[in-house]
């Protein structure tokens, strides 16, 4: 066939070569080597050969053969879109389960359950999938197409997490996970915006944590770090191992326990159960609560009214006691546990001299007469020897606790009580070894601590004279085996 005989066979590719169509015009004469004038077209234009496309093109063909009078077309080529890559993704573990506790006996404690995703160091915290390069595409004239890789998530972390190179995201210290945008981190900050409540159940955190509202009743926080709760404390546990801040308030109802590690500040406290290890700041009142301060209490405007508070250190406060308020008592100086423990060795002490001096002339008369003892007589200067030999013992060991003891008092205590108002007559004050019950009102400021001998006395502050308690109060001293022994004890 000459060209001026050959059909006009026609091949269309798409803009972006992904499909190849043929066009075999009606009328067209196809001789038997039809298929390879159509191929002839399509190699003419690039077009990859396949087996597909040449069996796409023997199908053209034959439909025009049977209907040589229509016009004919076929997409006898198909390019292979792109595969993009799957994107970085990360999958995070469930890292808390909400089920109700129960205890030993089956009861059930839905104050311990918390939907807060606290972590372990070494915990499993999920997995980063990384992503895919995806799978290359072509078209029709067999150029490659590339495929798109997946998107990073452009993750953020810091020390506190560790990826691993199989992709699993383990937790490198305690605390909360915290999950913002594209930052990862375990964070020691734990911050609840709401109350402490059983939507949020107890609270147990190896950090600082910090609430905005209210801490209602029965409920427990502790935290190895500080606490900071903007709200009020009702009758609850508050445990910090750093420093306490109840801006708030504690309206304890003779239940709450606040203990914490260094200091801590609050508005109030009433009926509630203290302990601070350091120093105590108390803006307005304590009322009706049990406190102590191993450290120094120090609140100008705070008055003390039906409470007993135990101050190691110096103390400064307003008022203690009211007109009609139920038994105060503050304490001042004295480190509880040792004191008492020193009253127990000083007491002790000359009786086990007196015993000493009973055995120690038994001992002298059977001495002066050794070479005339009988058997009997010898085997008990035998254990006079050996009990003068204990009780030399046990009391160089009292001896030295009881210098270790005055020893801690000294270090860890102040007797100095300031209080700037008024001190209420009916009020017991403890001043070291000295208790005094009120019996007057004494208008401050005053300044209670001892002189140079020992005795309490009371200073006032404007004309800085000093003047005996026992004016003032029904005195007595605790321990007074204390001085009595002090020689023998040196």
């Amino acid at each position: 066939m000459s060209s001026a005989d050959e059909p006009d066979i026609k091949l269309e590719l798409s803009r972006d070569a992904m499909r190849a169509t043929l066009h075999i015009p009606a009328g067209a004469s196809l001789a038997l080597e039809g298929d390879a004038l159509c191929i002839a077209v399509l190699h003419d234009r690039g077009v990859s050969l396949s087996a597909s496309v040449e069996a796409c093109i023997s199908e053209l063909v034959e439909l025009h053969r049977k209907n040589p009078d229509e016009v004919h077309e076929m997409v006898v080529a198909e390019g292979r879109e792109p595969i993009p890559g799957h994107p970085e993704r990360l999958e995070l573990s469930q890292l808390n389960d909400n089920d109700v506790q129960e205890s030993d006996d089956g009861a059930v404690s839905y104050y311990e359950c918390s939907a807060l995703p606290t972590v372990a160091a070494g915990d499993e915290l999920g997995k980063l999938i990384p992503a895919t390069d995806g799978e290359d595409g072509v078209n029709v004239l067999g150029e490659t197409i590339p495929a798109r890789r997946g998107k990073s998530l452009g993750l953020h972390t810091d020390e506190s997490i560790e990826i691993r190179p199989d992709g699993f995201i383990i937790a490198r210290r305690p605390g909360i996970l915290e999950h913002v945008g594209s930052t990862l981190r375990v964070t020691n900050t734990l911050t609840i915006a709401t109350d402490i409540d059983f939507n949020t159940g107890n609270i147990r955190f190896d950090g600082d944590v910090t609430i905005h509202k209210v801490v209602k009743d029965c409920f427990i926080i502790e935290a190895t770090g500080s606490i900071h709760v903007h709200g009020a404390v009702q009758a609850a546990t508050i445990k910090a191992g750093v420093d306490a801040n109840l801006e708030g308030g504690v309206a304890g109802r003779d239940k709450a326990v606040i203990e914490v590690g260094r200091d801590l500040c609050t508005r109030y406290i009433e009926k509630a159960q203290v302990t601070v290890a350091r120093n105590l700041e108390v803006l307005h009142e304590i009322v009706c609560a049990d406190i102590l301060v191993q450290g120094k209490f120090i609140a100008d405007r705070c008055s003390i009214v039906g409470a007993n508070v135990h101050v190691c250190g110096r103390c400064q406060v307003d008022t203690i006691g009211g007109e009609r308020a139920s038994q105060t008592h503050v304490t001042v100086g004295r480190l509880k546990g040792v004191n008492e423990l020193q009253a127990t060795g000083a007491d002790l002490l000359p009786k086990i001299i007196a015993k000493r001096q009973t055995f120690e002339s038994e001992y002298s008369e059977m001495k002066e007469s050794v070479n005339s003892l009988t058997p009997a007589q010898a085997e008990r200067m035998t254990e006079l020897e050996f009990t003068l030999a204990t009780l030399d013992g046990l009391t160089s060991k009292i001896k030295n606790g009881l210098g270790q003891l005055t020893g801690l008092l000294d270090e860890f205590t102040e007797i100095d009580l300031t209080v700037q108002s008024m001190v209420h007559a009916g009020v017991f004050i403890t001043i070291g070894p000295w208790d005094a019950h009120i019996t007057m009102d004494m208008k401050g400021p005053l300044r209670f601590t001892v002189d140079e001998t020992g005795a309490p006395i009371v200073i006032d502050l404007i004309s800085e004279t000093s003047t005996p308690l026992e004016n003032f109060a029904r005195i007595e001293q605790q321990g007074a085996a204390l001085d009595s022994t002090a020689n023998a004890a040196g």
